[in-house]
């Protein structure tokens, strides 16, 4: 049983008003556990439920009662004078009620900040309650297009007033070191838990990575196409294979939680099982994979790369299958429709649009870009209400996917289908797979 499912069996929904007792937004919290630090996010929706996150790798969905004696537990507040605002907020609360609730969540709270070395969380159902259940204030993660020339802080300012507590820089060739390790600082200093994605090659320069783990750096996402270095040089660069080895290992004696990311191509396909089998060597314990399709003839898709819709479900089932042989936690980005105009291996550099369903991308000029479907911006994040961005037509077609996920019998059980069937190409991405390039 999932931390959510038990904390919703564990904090009893108390009859009362329909006004949430706390107010909505996103707080930020440090716990100390024996002497471990943990970071705790609470972000209640406008309806008073909340999600709960601990160093963005664990999360528990939270009833209005639950956000109210979390809140108060996380403040230090005594159980007096919890009890006394839930049984302003809760008709028909009894003292002996509250003090069993805070001694469960208390407990949970400890399970919760174990240090079990999670990736954060991205795929939405793993914690999150449907659109149907809690309307929600926004996305749980932002992945954003690097500026490497202007600051970011007016973007990340902005995720952080909206609720976003978790970002991933997309770093590019030749990023502006002191602009990257600069934006790091400063989603630490907001409290937001932070990565960067890039290639071996563009991040294993100099002191970049030092520098990125003294400003706060929580996960770094590595390219990693294959496991012998000639496939891998061929879609990511020359000499990108040992650099993003090098990069994989560094981080982790840094303490920065290494996350390696898998293109699935045609060639790539053919090495799986000896680059997971590689990677189990490294000590690699996370994973992040999407693949580069096509519904068409892979040659009129420009590249003989892209693996066609109808292979999909049987590949994915594959990998999660190596994934599970190797103890390996698989979280998996959109499927990326591949564009005829350009090479696969300028795809695969460029990733996908977004690490999971729970993420937006965000461009500099301020555009925010849904997870999934053709590159449309709802909105720009510097200039407009978020409430009218996040009521576009492109993020309620995306809640739509998510409250009904659609299953079939072919392959039942796979992660991936959580979202939608990965060979229907209405759930992938298209037009500006490159943006971040």
């Amino acid at each position: 049983m999932s931390i959510g499912e038990r904390l919703k069996q564990l904090v009893s929904p108390l009859r009362g008003t329909p006004l949430s007792p706390v107010k909505r937004g996103m707080y930020s919290y440090m716990r100390d556990s024996d002497g471990r630090l943990s970071r705790v996010h609470l972000r209640v929706e406008p309806d008073g439920q909340g999600t709960m996150l601990v160093n963005a790798s664990t999360a528990a969905r939270l009833t209005r009662s639950g956000v109210l004696l979390v809140k108060g537990l996380l403040e230090g507040v005594a159980e007096e004078k919890l009890f006394t605002a839930a049984r302003r907020a809760f008709r028909g609360t009894t003292k002996a009620a509250v003090h069993q609730d805070l001694v469960r969540l208390t407990s949970l709270l400890d399970e919760m900040t174990e240090p079990t070395g999670a990736y954060p969380i991205t795929s939405m159902s793993q914690f999150m309650p449907t659109p149907r259940e809690s309307q929600l204030i926004a996305p749980f993660k932002a992945d954003l297009s690097f500026d490497t020339v202007h600051s970011m802080d007016p973007i990340l300012d902005k995720l952080w007033t909206i609720g976003v507590p978790h970002i991933t820089l997309l770093a590019p060739k030749d990023v502006n070191q002191d602009v990257l390790v600069h934006a790091i600082e400063h989603a630490e200093d907001l409290g937001m838990i932070t990565g960067v994605r890039g290639r071996g090659t563009d991040l294993n320069r100099g002191t970049l990575l030092e520098r990125m783990g003294q400003a706060g750096l929580d996960h770094l996402t590595v390219l990693h196409a294959a496991s012998t270095a000639e496939l891998h040089d061929g879609l990511c660069g020359p000499g990108d294979h040992a650099n993003a080895r090098a990069t994989i290992a560094r981080s982790g004696e840094l303490e920065i939680c290494p996350v390696v990311q898998i293109p699935l191509t045609v060639s790539t396909c053919r090495e799986l099982e000896e680059t997971l089998s590689d990677l189990e060597e490294m000590q690699v314990q996370h994973l992040s994979v999407f693949a580069l399709a096509t519904t068409g003839d892979a040659s009129e898709a420009g590249d003989t790369e892209a693996i066609h819709s109808q292979a999909l479900p049987g590949l994915c089932q594959q990998l999660e299958a190596l994934a599970s042989e190797t103890n390996t936690s698989l979280m998996w980005a959109p499927p990326v429709t591949a564009d005829g105009t350009q090479s696969a291996a300028e795809q695969i550099c460029a990733g996908p649009r977004c690490t999971g369903d729970v993420t937006v991308r965000v461009e500099p000029d301020g555009s925010v870009i849904p997870a999934r479907g053709p590159w449309m911006a709802a909105g720009n994040l510097l200039h407009d209400d978020w409430e009218t961005i996040w009521s576009h037509s492109a993020f309620r077609v995306f809640r739509e996917r998510i409250a009904e996920p659609r299953a079939c019998a072919m392959c039942p059980g796979l992660a991936i289908c959580e979202s939608g069937c990965p060979a229907d190409p209405d759930g992938w991405t298209s037009d500006g797979v490159t943006k971040n390039a």
